[in-house]
């Protein structure tokens, strides 16, 4: 398998890629990555007048203030969007 995750081991934890490693060599990949996926509705984002690069993980703050700003609560005080799940 080397040759086949040679493009994609750097993805992976050091420690979860040894844990794959026998003698020297891949004989598979982690069951567990540290990826975030987020998806993200664009007319959304456009409605409330915020950039799509406001949709990021690496500051908890910001990501926070952009839930805020998506969340919609109609004047009856019924949630319509939710910013986040």
């Amino acid at each position: 398998m080397d040759s086949c995750v040679k493009s994609v081991k750097e993805r992976y934890r050091a420690g979860a890629m040894r844990a794959m490693t026998f003698r020297g060599h891949i004989y598979g990949l982690p069951e567990f990555t540290k990826q975030v996926t987020l998806i993200v509705d664009r007319s959304a984002f456009k409605a409330a007048g915020i950039p799509i690069s406001a949709a990021q993980t690496t500051n908890r703050a910001k990501l926070l203030a952009t839930v805020k700003k998506l969340t919609r609560i109609d004047s009856d005080g019924n949630l319509m969007r939710i910013g986040s799940t």
